[in-house]
């Protein structure tokens, strides 16, 4: 009876295993065909990703069932199953999470905004928005940030808050011309073009539109190409330029019918067709619409033929799969009865290994939890001595604020009196020496009263902040040959404590101290946009630019990073030799109201 007990415990455990290893290599075959046919067919795509999730889960391989979930919802996607490409993003994100795996899941929340922002569920698309541009620019991923930027850009535009989506389709354009990225260049040039297009600024989009066209002839794209050259005409029509509207209705049309791009091609004749209308020309709009009819018609019937064929090798593909699937089996049984023998000992093995890992783990996860109090007390410690540092170097500079305008300032005035008084001839005029004695003596005042108002503005103490920087970047500007260019969102509504104001005032003042000694930069460009739950700061210039990756931080940068995360947020540093440097501050606002 023992003996047969025995039997039955070793078949069971090695069908498991035979099975996992069979399941292994059919979840990696099930995922290359849902890869192979996401360019042209979606149902099969999301068929087969479907499957190969559901076989890694059975065999504990989160990483493949991860790329199958964000593999099924790109697939469902495109299919038109919104609800089910949702689940399945979600999904994807809960797995990617685990692993660690920040790229890929940068590359989740992208697809995510799409969704969200097609949907108009625009305060979910905001939240993911937000951790996918968070984590590109953690991970220094800039191709993923560009493409965050833009999804982001477009939600907003579809919000109708156009000031933010310019702000973030600027931004994405500025990450694809860093990294020469032309075709990303157009797309983000024709997205800023629809911005304006929408605010009725026709002029500017017409602008955008061109410039993004010539860089989709430089990259020989030319179904942008046509794209483009269609969205000039209709942004032309809007604008009443029939004439000339036609002529890239037109040119679009001769690019579509050598791409046999045949759903463009239709578009054309009809938005041909409303020009014409527009200009009086009914006979030529007539004929345009037959032959947008026509083509449409066309396009109808191929669909319904591809349709058919595609049903046809569905029904084929599944009857292999099921052959192969018997093939599989009789493997499978042939398998269990050569291994078998080895049952016992490979049981035994296993559970002396798991018994001597559940004990290492004990052990470790005791000793794990000592060393994360011990670690959390240091980092107390240490949090509560920067406060300490900072704390006494505001207040010092406040005294000595108040030393140079109370002090120094007052017996500098007293002086240039005492010098006017005595200084004077017996007809009460001003000798030459007198008079140059007093001019110095004024330059020393300006000197005083500007570094005293450097060290503690006075707009500072009513906590305005954007004051407070109006007058850094004015006076910086005057005394230096720094071209300061400033673009604001949303500040009437920012409201901040006098500890986060001083804090962010003394980081900026930092970082145009290190533009001007060491960037040798022309032009600053300060951008500060408030999305209500997070202020976002991004101060970039065109100076020579440093190796960010050697890791050697100056006492400037350390300033400025530790001030930043005084105030619980972040900083990220974007820069390489030639290139300029870009500073990004991201500082969450409901955590610290």
């Amino acid at each position: 009876m023992i003996n047969n007990m025995r039997t039955v415990v070793n078949t069971t455990v090695f069908m498991l295993l035979a099975g996992i290893a069979a399941y292994a290599q059919t979840a990696k075959d099930l995922l290359d065909s849902a890869t192979r046919y996401k360019g042209n067919n979606f149902s099969k795509t999301a068929s087969f990703a479907e499957k190969a999730y559901h076989i890694a889960i059975g065999e504990a391989d989160s990483a493949t069932a991860a790329k199958a979930s964000f593999t099924a919802g790109y697939g469902n996607y495109l299919e038109g199953n919104h609800d089910a490409a949702l689940e399945w993003f979600l999904r994807a994100e809960y797995l990617y999470t685990a692993l660690g795996d920040q790229a890929q899941l940068t590359a989740t929340y992208n697809e995510m905004i799409v969704f969200y922002s097609k949907h108009k569920k625009f305060d979910a698309g905001d939240s993911v928005s937000i951790k996918a541009i968070r984590i590109a620019t953690r991970i220094k991923d800039t191709a993923l940030l560009a493409n965050a930027h833009n999804n982001r850009g477009l939600l907003m535009m579809r919000r109708g808050m156009h000031d933010s989506a310019l702000s973030n389709l600027r931004k994405a354009y500025h990450f694809h011309r860093y990294l020469n990225d032309r075709v990303g260049m157009s797309y983000g040039l024709d997205y800023m073009a629809s911005v304006y297009a929408e605010t009725g600024e026709y002029d500017k989009a017409l602008d955008y539109l061109k410039q993004s066209r010539e860089l989709k002839k430089e990259s020989n794209d030319k179904m942008g190409e046509a794209i483009i050259a269609n969205n000039i005409g209709e942004a032309l029509l809007q604008r009443g330029d029939y004439a000339a509207a036609l002529a890239y209705f037109r040119e679009a049309r001769t690019i579509a019918g050598t791409l046999s791009f045949s759903d463009l091609e239709a578009h054309t004749w009809q938005m041909e067709a409303s020009a014409l209308e527009l200009k009086k020309d009914f006979a030529g709009a007539y004929t345009a619409i037959k032959k947008h009819q026509e083509i449409h018609s066309q396009v109808l019937n191929e669909k319904r033929t591809k349709a058919i064929e595609e049903l046809q090798t569905k029904y084929e593909t599944d009857k292999k799969e099921q052959e192969n699937i018997l093939l599989q089996q009789k493997n499978q049984v042939q398998a269990l009865k050569l291994t078998q023998r080895k049952t016992a000992i490979i049981t035994l093995t296993i559970i002396s290994i798991l018994i001597a890992g559940i004990s290492y783990l004990l052990y470790n996860r005791y000793r794990l939890r000592q060393q994360t109090k011990m670690n959390a007390a240091l980092m107390e410690q240490q949090e509560l001595r920067a406060r300490a540092v900072m704390d006494a170097e505001e207040h010092e500079r406040q005294r000595l604020a108040r030393e140079l305008h109370d002090g120094v300032g007052q017996m500098l005035a007293a002086t240039r009196r005492s010098i006017q008084i005595t200084g004077s001839n017996q007809d009460g005029k001003i000798t030459d020496r007198a008079a140059e004695t007093l001019s110095l003596m004024d330059e020393s005042i300006r000197e005083v009263r500007q570094l005293s108002h450097s060290m503690m503005p006075p707009s500072l103490r009513n906590k305005e902040l954007a004051e407070a920087l109006s007058e850094l970047t004015e006076r910086t500007g005057h005394t230096t040959t720094l071209d300061i260019q400033t673009e604001w969102v949303d500040m009437d509504h920012l409201t901040l404590n006098t500890s986060q104001t001083l804090m962010l005032y003394r980081t900026i003042q930092e970082i145009f101290s290190n533009i001007i000694r060491h960037a040798g930069a022309t032009t600053v460009h300060f951008e500060m946009v408030n999305h209500r739950t997070e202020l976002n700061i991004m101060i970039y210039d065109d100076g020579r630019g440093f190796d960010v990756t050697s890791g050697a931080d100056g006492l400037g940068l350390k300033n400025i990073r530790s001030r930043i995360a005084y105030l619980g947020g972040t900083v990220e540093l974007d820069s390489w030799p030639g290139k300029g440097t870009t500073y990004i501050i991201y500082l969450p606002l409901q955590i610290q109201a």
